[in-house]
């Protein structure tokens, strides 16, 4: 044969070959989709499995109409790498979905996106995301979800509200600059959640009616808590405010009925009506100097409390409902020496047993003072009667790590950080 037709046949081959591995790289036919120019506008294959980053056509993309997966039977979907939105109820429906891949550059994941994905389990979420609009993943089977390293700013009206496997979330330390209502409402497996130091509020209805939450620590920069955030979180038990939280409001933690003990920061100015009512379990309230205002039924039906430590001079103003549904000559109301015959006097606290701070206090332990140790959920702690200084670095080992509240007769009481 001559060399040159070797040499075509040759080429040839290497042509076909060629062509049949562009044709293999293809992964799904044009039937399951449908795309005009860079944006796919909706997909109808019967594919459960569904990798865009790896179709040379799909790879391209780099916008989705909105609904474009919604009611489809995908089990898994890895999204291709120029996506930066998410777009409106994008996989809202996929009761199948169980992960997804979003890729490095999605920044936006918009309303309804994973709405009622009720497989879904699990989701990387980029470091570049900065926004989750309303009602993005309400009512998905998602059970974590990681934020911290992303600088989230924005969480839309019921974001992760009634995620009824969300076991944890770890949101963003960036500060917000939009947060919306019912943010994690009514997610029954929650346990604990922190709110970051860069927060300067928590939204209301924040997480109500999340049953099994049970400790709550808000940041540093919190200012206020809103209406009903925590309002029926049934085992709620250790709560740690934010050192310039000033106001809490209306019905914030009504009805949490396992709260033991609250310490309130030296900027507490007013607390809402209703802000506490019905919280049973409630034994002792630490108040700090800046105290003014306690609203319309804040401290009703409280009826296990015993003792309220007041530190400001001035009796805070309250309604004749605010301590109801308890026997208050048999509450002790600790306030400063200099103030004891204003509170006598004031109306309201005239009826609760006014004594001053200095004396008063639980059992007797010798060697340190009479100092009295109590975690954030109400227990108090015995502390080794061989300590001379009590203290958070002389506690330590005696007790677990956490945050508790140190009192000693005479002196403000005073939240402590043991390592």
């Amino acid at each position: 044969m001559h060399l040159r037709h070797i040499f075509t046949r040759v080429l040839l081959a290497i042509f076909i070959a060629g062509s049949a591995a562009v044709c293999r790289a293809e992964i799904y036919p044009e039937t399951s989709y449908k795309i005009q120019n860079r944006k796919l506008l909706s997909w109808e294959g019967p594919e459960r499995v569904v990798d865009m980053a790896g179709d040379p056509t799909l790879a391209r993309v780099t916008s989705i109409g909105d609904f474009a997966f919604s009611g489809t039977d995908v089990e898994e979907v890895t999204l291709p790498s120029g996506l930066r939105v998410v777009p409106i109820g994008c996989f809202e429906n996929c009761l199948r979905l169980e992960r997804v891949n979003l890729g490095q550059r999605v920044g936006f994941i918009r309303e309804g996106a994973f709405a009622r994905c009720k497989s879904l389990r699990e989701i990387d979420i980029p470091d570049g995301l900065l926004y989750i609009g309303p009602a993005a993943f309400e009512e998905s089977g998602i059970a974590r979800i990681d934020l911290s390293a992303t600088s989230c700013f924005e969480y839309g009206d019921r974001a992760f509200a009634a995620c009824a496997d969300l076991r944890e979330i770890l949101l963003a330390e960036t500060q917000p600059i939009n947060l919306g209502s019912d943010i994690l409402r009514d997610c029954p497996a929650l346990e604990a959640v922190t709110i970051p130091d860069a927060w300067h509020e928590v939204p209301a209805a924040m997480l109500a009616g999340s049953r099994k939450l049970r400790s709550a620590h808000i940041g540093g920069s919190v200012t206020h808590i809103a209406d009903s955030a925590f309002t029926g979180c049934t085992a709620l038990r250790e709560v740690s405010f934010g050192v310039r939280l000033t106001s809490i409001g209306r019905d914030a933690f009504a009805g949490d009925e396992s709260i033991r003990l609250l310490y309130f920061p030296e900027e507490v100015q007013t607390i809402g009506d209703g802000a506490f009512e019905g919280c049973t379990s409630l034994e002792r309230i630490f108040m700090g100097r800046g105290i003014r205002d306690i609203g319309d039924a804040a401290f009703a039906e409280c009826f296990r409390l015993q003792q309220i430590d007041l530190q400001a001079t001035a009796p805070p103003a309250n309604w004749p409902g605010s301590f109801t549904g308890m026997d208050r000559g048999a509450v002790t109301l600790a306030v400063p020496a200099e103030a004891e015959s204003a509170y006598i006097r004031a109306a309201g606290w005239q009826q609760f047993n006014v004594q001053t701070l200095t004396g008063v206090d639980a059992p007797v332990y010798p060697g340190h003072e009479h100092s009295v140790l109590y975690s954030l959920d109400g227990r108090r702690v015995e502390i080794p009667m061989y300590l001379g200084d009590v203290s958070a670095s002389s506690l330590g080992g005696f007790v677990p790590p956490g945050f508790y509240i140190l009192c000693r007769p005479g002196m403000t009481p005073t939240k402590v950080i043991i390592r």
